[in-house]
């Protein structure tokens, strides 16, 4: 208790000169200066706390504890759904099954790229699913992209989340953009995500193989497109 009352009264801003002679000639002196201790502790603030990304295995990654590296503490409210296969327009919707509605005027690889993508919406999150089979009963991050990526002829075979920071051209495209780091990848299409991580969804959707509002680039991620689109 002596020890923590000693560190407090280090930390306090420096008390007033008169009010410091008064209670140098005031037997209530030590228990006023320990409420005026705590008053002050109290007033200084907290230092702020950051959740930690802990890496995972190496090659094959587990994007559910992301760090909070500075959400937006308000986010818009979500555009409403649609029960249409398609819509006019470049940009997709989220229909009221949680696939994407895909955009007519959209080129045909990023038409194409959605509509494959609608295959594996929702499908459960599961650690390395979509590496060792190509079709399966769930998928990681990377193994989500990457089946997308493969069914519209964009990408040869799988790959790790690590490895699309190399992939394709570097920096955002007009209609698809794959942002990556060695933990965690997710890909933003026409205005819609596709990501396995809930962070950042004001659609609500839990963890697994989701189209979700686009949330950009985070700390840390390459960004990458396909040429020309």
């Amino acid at each position: 208790m002596q020890r923590a009352l000693h560190l407090m009264i280090a930390r306090r801003p420096p008390i007033p000169t008169r009010m410091a002679y008064r209670l140098s000639h005031d037997r209530s002196a030590p228990l006023v200066a320990a409420l005026l201790t705590a008053l002050f502790a109290w007033t200084l603030p907290a230092a702020p706390a950051h959740a930690q990304h802990v890496p995972d295995h190496p090659g094959v990654e587990k994007p559910d504890r992301w760090p909070d590296d500075g959400w937006p503490e308000r986010e818009p409210p979500p555009p409403p759904a649609v029960t249409t296969k398609t819509v006019a327009g470049t940009v997709a919707m989220l229909r009221t099954d949680g696939k994407a509605a895909i955009p007519r005027n959209a080129p045909k690889g990023v038409r194409s790229l959605i509509r494959q993508a609608n295959r594996i919406i929702g499908k459960p999150y599961k650690w390395g699913g979509g590496h060792a089979k190509l079709n399966d009963r769930g998928y990681d991050c990377s193994g989500a992209v990457s089946y997308a990526l493969i069914k519209a002829r964009m990408l040869a075979s799988t790959m790790v989340a690590g490895s699309f920071k190399r992939w394709g051209v570097k920096g955002p495209g007009r209609y698809i953009t794959v942002y990556a780091r060695s933990s965690h990848i997710y890909m933003e299409v026409a205005g819609l995500r596709l990501d396995t991580s809930s962070a950042g969804d004001v659609y609500g959707a839990a963890k697994g193989v989701r189209w979700r509002n686009v949330i950009g680039k985070r700390s840390g991620l390459a960004v990458r497109h396909p040429a020309k689109l």
